[in-house]
């Protein structure tokens, strides 16, 4: 494990106080596992943003043209 020490505002540490008395859980593993989400959340977004750059508006034509025109299920429907 590393350590990071940082310095946040008071109002944000007083949040993640009442976090980890609500679930039992420290101080460092809220803050440990709002990483995690953060770091997720951004690779993904990389990811996809990647992946997005590879795709061409052509493929996705084709491929929608081979969706069924059909009304929705009415557990669907809006």
């Amino acid at each position: 494990m590393t350590i990071i020490q940082t310095q946040v505002p008071e109002d944000l540490f007083e949040q993640i106080q009442s976090i980890a008395q609500q679930e039992n859980l420290s101080v460092e593993q809220v803050v440990a596992q709002a990483l995690v989400v953060q770091v997720a959340a951004w690779t993904d977004r990389n990811y996809l943003q990647e992946r997005s750059r590879q795709g061409r508006w052509e493929h996705f034509q084709q491929v929608l043209a081979q969706v069924p025109h059909v009304e929705p299920e009415e557990c669907d429907r809006l």
